[in-house]
């Protein structure tokens, strides 16, 4: 599927990714299956060692089979990588370069080994070094992330990142300067509640002072190459948590964001709602999403910034079964891609929008079939997104 405009049943179709249908009074209507309680996660879908690779060095990577989309939890069977690489050369995350594996081969150069005592973990070593393995030997490529999925033998099985990506670690510099990471959580956002914690691992590529902080107060502080803590959650909203490494006059910094819903406010939608998108003049749209018996959801955009935060948590109608929210000061006819993000789990676009953005397929659509066409929004979320246009121009329609 590319963007374009699309029919009313394409986008059901696309849309119902982890989905089910409910015929109801001759309605279509949308829920999401498997969010019925809130599911958070901390741990790293793959980590490293050494954590900071590079490019000259041998490193052997970890997978868990239990985070992301867990398609390969409790399969007992053998499990596959398929790899490749993001390089300076590459137009997006989607155009991975030297794939050295076919999918559905059960080849045994590409299999990983069970890590004896932790179930559903699996290793796997490239070697010599990242740059041999991939057979780069353009001297001014630069291998930026090294990409991934993996999957049973013939493939029918797969383990990807929350939501169906593809799965992505850094590759660093050989010179590079102090560098910090958070190995854990592994998403940029993660929701919880009050009474909950959160478990922090950071790491830096050399000693340093490793400092966190919640929201500007300081949590805690060591000196070395690691740093674990237990954030004990004690007040709601929209918390970033910001990992800190100084080293004299070098510092490095990396972040996340956890997140405590409030509770839901039970409104009726505004007179002449529809479900999808509603535009109010040209600066305002309402969003109503079908999507009974969740927990919450959360509206993330060009708009926002691609944060998560209360101040865009959707409205729950009086019989539970539809969210929605008003979204004022928009740009009359630029666009806004967007996502709604549902009981923390699943990020997915409006099924009823006219435009989607697609990252793995938008690279491939020729600027001669759809000229402007708006950018995905690589780093700040994965999956579909949807698009709106407030105060679009009026298409001036000709026959000939």
């Amino acid at each position: 599927m590319i963007s374009k405009e699309i029919s009313s049943i394409e986008r059901l179709l696309f849309f119902l990714q982890n989905s089910k249908i409910i015929i109801m009074n001759k309605l279509l209507a949308l829920s999401l299956t498997g969010l019925f309680a809130p599911l958070y996660l901390f741990s790293q879908i793959i980590w490293t060692e050494p954590v900071f690779p590079t490019s000259g060095q041998p490193v052997t990577v970890f997978f868990d089979a239990t985070q992301g989309t867990a398609g390969l939890a409790g399969c007992n069977c053998d499990v596959y990588l398929h790899t490749g690489l993001i390089t300076n050369q590459s137009t997006s995350d989607s155009d991975w370069k030297h794939v050295v594996t076919s999918w559905g081969v059960p080849n045994a150069a590409w299999k990983m080994t069970p890590v004896s005592g932790q179930p559903d973990v699996y290793s796997y070593a490239i070697a010599p070094t990242i740059k041999a393995y991939y057979g780069v030997t353009n001297p001014v490529e630069v291998i930026m992330k090294m990409a991934f999925v993996f999957r049973n033998g013939n493939g029918s099985l797969e383990g990807k990142g929350t939501g169906g990506s593809d799965i992505y670690y850094d590759v660093y510099p050989g010179n590079a300067a102090l560098t910090a990471t958070i190995l854990s959580p592994a998403e940029q956002a993660v929701f919880t509640t009050l009474g909950g914690n959160v478990q922090v691992s950071g790491a830096s590529s050399q000693p340093a002072t490793l400092s966190l902080f919640d929201n500007g107060t300081l949590l805690f502080s060591t000196n070395g190459t690691s740093l674990d803590y237990e954030i004990q959650v004690t007040t709601g909203g929209t918390h970033l948590v910001e990992f800190l490494a100084v080293d004299g006059p070098d510092s490095a910094v990396q972040s996340f964001t956890y997140l405590v819903p409030a509770s839901n406010i039970e409104a009726a939608l505004p007179p002449g709602t529809a479900l999808g998108i509603n535009y109010i003049g040209d600066t305002s749209v309402v969003f109503a999403l079908f999507a009974p018996g969740k927990q919450h959801v959360f509206l993330i955009g060009d708009f926002n910034g691609w944060q998560l935060h209360t101040d865009y948590q959707l409205k729950r109608t009086p019989d539970g079964s539809t969210w929605w929210i008003q979204v004022d000061g928009l740009t009359p006819g630029e666009f806004y891609a967007f996502q709604y993000v549902v009981d923390g789990q699943i990020r997915i676009g409006d099924p009823y929008s006219n435009i989607i953005l697609d990252p793995s397929n938008d690279g491939w659509i020729p600027a001669t079939s759809f000229p402007g066409i708006p950018s995905y929004p690589t780093g700040k979320t994965t999956g579909i997104a949807s698009v709106m246009q407030p105060g679009a121009p009026v298409f001036n329609w000709q026959a000939s």
